[in-house]
């Protein structure tokens, strides 16, 4: 799952297993794939996101984000599978904030830039703090926490 989580139970433990930066994905032949990345430009430029209810802590930081560089986001289009959202780059609907490990997806008909601040996202894991199953101690001992 993506962290942060709003509001664990204490009955369960969450630990990071993998942390990754944000990037901005952003349709191939677009200005923004050759221009420096300001904010006069992202203010007016279509945003493809998520809605909040998939991954609320990764939607509050894309928030900040955006804030932080002086916008909020035109979204113009949600999408509920990161490859719906890749996609719906290449088509060129609009520019998505995404992990880095979107790269893997091999889209070519999208390129990918750095953000001007390094923000990173992590990816975790949660399970019920009483559980005591073998499956779960062998599973703990293959992943580690980042």
């Amino acid at each position: 799952m993506r962290l942060p989580l709003e509001s664990p139970p204490a009955s369960l433990v969450v630990k990071s297993i993998y942390r990754e930066p944000l990037i901005l994905a952003i349709p191939r032949g677009h200005t923004l794939s050759r221009s420096r990345l300001s904010t006069s430009v992202l203010a007016d430029v279509p945003f493809i996101r998520f809605p909040r209810h998939v991954a609320p802590g990764l939607y509050d930081q894309i928030d900040r984000i955006c804030i932080r560089m002086g916008f909020r986001p035109n979204v113009v289009q949600e999408a509920l599978e990161i490859q719906t959202t890749i996609s719906l780059v290449a088509a060129g609907i609009g520019v998505a904030i995404v992990p880095e490990s979107v790269r893997n997806l091999g889209c070519r008909q999208t390129v990918y830039r750095q953000l001007p601040q390094r923000d990173m996202t992590e990816m975790g894991m949660a399970y019920e703090r009483e559980n005591r199953s073998g499956a779960l101690r062998l599973f703990l001992s293959i992943v580690k926490p980042a």
